[in-house]
């Protein structure tokens, strides 16, 4: 889920980069972005993005590291 929905905006292309974001990692690791952290249950995770936790980002090169963080990106009207 991107932090667009969580902060009650539309769907729209933020979401489906921060997805591109999401799945680099999932390449990268074979597991989901917040599969290193003791995430509780979906509420734990959706307190985590409003509060714009980061998931680990694997070690990639650098310049794949700079674009899963651009992905990330919180944006709030």
């Amino acid at each position: 889920m991107a932090p667009e929905i969580l902060y009650g905006e539309p769907y729209g292309r933020r979401s489906d980069i921060w997805a591109l974001g999401c799945t680099m990692i999932e390449i990268a690791t074979g597991k989901h972005p917040w599969y290193n952290d003791d995430i509780k249950d979906l509420d734990d995770l959706k307190r985590r993005m409003l509060r714009e936790e980061l998931p680990q980002i694997p070690e990639v090169s650098e310049l794949a590291t700079d674009f899963i963080r651009q992905c990330l990106q919180h944006h709030k009207s």
